[in-house]
């Protein structure tokens, strides 16, 4: 939950209905209560549409960064038993942009050779929408991982993991998994955009994204 004062200062309180003209009209106490209208950064009111919306695909600018492992890179404290490997791992990133809160976006990642798949996300935009993502990868041993977003804007989660064990005996070594963005609770302004990030020890990854009709999420 994020406190009225902090939603002022980060000029991200928003909900639809309320012209530019409207609101620019109405006080600093007013707007903060009517709906439609926030301040921005610079102290002007402004409605969502003027600040593009709550979709990433409405903003300019890069995915935000992840974070490279669970330890820092510089940590000074670690045991003497753990001992750090650097791989050289895939890493690739899509948008899940939901127009309803039950749309569902899917993402197949196929990779070669590959023994996992990590994947996690990050809220875009206004704070406080909560996503999902569910995974599963088809191999001799199927299994199922669920992450979700914490709220703040280009915050990721931590990452899920589904694990390939070989395949299958007519496609040794190949991963096909299916990665599925929903929208859990939050704002409720739509467009709902977020960020998604994969990475895997396979090579040759390859990202389909595909908008899957909207239906009630059965999670986990």
């Amino acid at each position: 939950m994020h406190s009225l004062s902090a939603l002022l200062a980060a000029g991200l309180l928003f909900a639809p209905g309320l012209a530019l003209d409207d609101c620019a009209d109405l006080n600093r106490k007013k707007c903060l209560l009517t709906s439609g209208c926030g301040f921005t950064k610079e102290r002007r009111c402004a409605s969502l549409e003027d600040l593009g919306g709550n979709s990433p695909e409405n903003r300019d600018g890069p995915f935000p960064e992840v974070d490279s492992g669970l330890c820092p890179k510089d940590a000074k404290a670690a045991s003497k038993s753990v001992k750090l490997v650097e791989k050289k791992t895939w890493q690739g990133k899509d948008l899940c942009n939901l127009r309803a809160p039950g749309e569902v976006v899917a993402f197949r990642v196929a990779c070669e050779g590959a023994t996992y798949l990590d994947f996690r996300i990050a809220d875009c935009c206004i704070p406080g929408d909560h996503f999902q993502l569910r995974g599963r990868n088809w191999d001799r041993a199927p299994q199922t991982a669920v992450t979700t977003s914490p709220g703040g804007n280009g915050a990721y989660g931590v990452p899920a993991r589904v694990y390939n064990y070989g395949g299958t005996s007519s496609r040794p070594g190949h991963m096909d998994a299916l990665i599925e963005c929903t929208y859990l609770h939050g704002v409720d302004i739509f467009s709902a955009g977020a960020y998604v990030h994969f990475e895997s020890d396979g090579t040759g990854c390859v990202v389909e994204r595909r908008t899957v009709d909207m239906r009630v999420d059965r999670s986990p």
